[in-house]
């Protein structure tokens, strides 16, 4: 069983649960994950994805705040040169952070052309790479992934809690049920 994960980035919920169900069809194991699901839902795919049940999590925006996950080898961003929030520069850069925690880690932008935002998220990374590098011929360090033990993330962490407000919130006046 291979230790190496793929994460792919789409821009709809649509677009994850078609490119999972493709995937599945394929060959490749796969889920999606995205705002549509409950907390333990995707407590549960990101667990799928970290003990190899899964191969490829396809996910929208979610995935690029506070995931750790070693696993992971490639980062996929599909229309990556769609202009806006989702593929802004921060957004990117933390999307392709995903693998910088794995020796074998990298990512790919599917585009049809190379937006500003795009550029700017090569340089930052190949200048901290580079950086990276130094430091490490500097003080005869050897490049290794990070070894996490823990399994749980931190849906896992708090997800009685985000339930909990969550159920909360649809009983609040403010909430619109139209």
């Amino acid at each position: 069983q291979s230790s190496q994960r793929t994460l792919a980035l789409v821009l709809t919920k649509r677009d994850a649960e078609d490119l999972a169900s493709y995937l599945i069809s394929n060959g490749i194991s796969s889920a999606y994950l995205h705002s549509g699901l409950t907390t333990n839902e995707r407590s549960d795919a990101l667990k799928q994805l970290q003990n190899g049940e899964i191969d490829c999590l396809v996910g929208v925006n979610c995935l690029r705040e506070g995931l750790d996950l070693p696993q992971v080898s490639l980062v996929a961003v599909l229309d990556c040169d769609a202009e806006g929030f989702l593929r802004s520069t921060t957004a990117l850069l933390q999307m392709v952070g995903r693998a910088a925690r794995n020796i074998h880690g990298s990512a790919i932008f599917y585009a049809n052309r190379v937006t500003d935002s795009m550029k700017t998220t090569m340089d930052i990374t190949a200048r901290r790479r580079q950086l990276q590098l130094d430091h490490n011929a500097r003080y005869n360090k050897q490049m290794r992934s990070t070894q996490g033990t823990s399994m749980l993330s931190i849906f896992d962490l708090a997800k009685d809690q985000i339930q909990a407000e969550l159920d909360s919130f649809k009983r609040s006046p403010q909430f619109n049920h139209e």
